[in-house]
């Protein structure tokens, strides 16, 4: 699988665990990804889809933000769709994030995402896997990003996957909630499928 630099329970689950230093920087976390495996439903029937991310200045209280542009196309289209948000940083938890939608439709909802475990993959590139918390329009859910060298997509073999879950399963050992979102990961359609490790 290569490296994991940090993993822990998303903070709903243990909320007095430390997380001060548990989230990678923002400087880590910018630029492309693709999102490989997801819980929700709304990814699963979409394919090529790709985050970037890019820092903003910090707001009028000195908080972290981060646009966030997402593209996809259907599984029947090759027309590409993008979804414009903002992510402004919790207090106190670095690896925590609130969306905002920037659209005439989507400035009205918001959704709070954790980074709960981030890492290298062999051979170049990296991984991290999130958690969704549930809002008035969304079930709660995972998502498992990750990117080659220079952002370019980077097929996860069996193996590296079923290693990064089984050490978010033990992790979830008496938190049912989070392993039956496991249980609900399926794979995202990404037509460059490549073989493992190239770039």
């Amino acid at each position: 699988m290569g490296k994991i630099t940090s993993l822990r329970l998303p903070a709903l689950y243990d909320p007095d665990a430390p997380v001060q230093n548990s989230g990678p920087s923002i400087d880590w976390v910018s630029g492309r990804w693709h999102i490989s495996h997801s819980s929700l439903p709304m990814w699963l029937d979409k394919r090529n889809c790709t985050v970037d991310y890019t820092p903003l200045a910090p707001n009028s209280s000195g908080v972290l933000r981060l646009d966030d542009k997402v593209h996809y196309q259907t599984l029947t289209s090759d027309s590409v769709s993008q979804i414009h948000a903002v992510n402004t940083g919790w207090e106190g938890n670095p690896a925590g994030w609130t969306w905002r939608g920037t659209g005439w439709i989507t400035q009205f909802i918001s959704c709070d995402w954790e980074i709960f475990g981030y890492g290298e993959l062999s051979g170049g590139g990296d991984w991290m896997i999130m958690h969704f918390r549930a809002t008035w329009l969304t079930k709660a859910g995972l998502d498992l990003f990750v990117r080659g060298v220079d952002g370019a997509y980077r097929r996860l073999d069996e193996s590296e996957y079923a290693s990064i879950v089984a050490e978010v399963e033990k992790l979830a050992t008496d938190h049912t909630e989070l392993l039956s979102l496991l249980s609900q990961f399926k794979p995202v359609t990404n037509d460059s499928e490549s073989p493992t490790g190239a770039v």
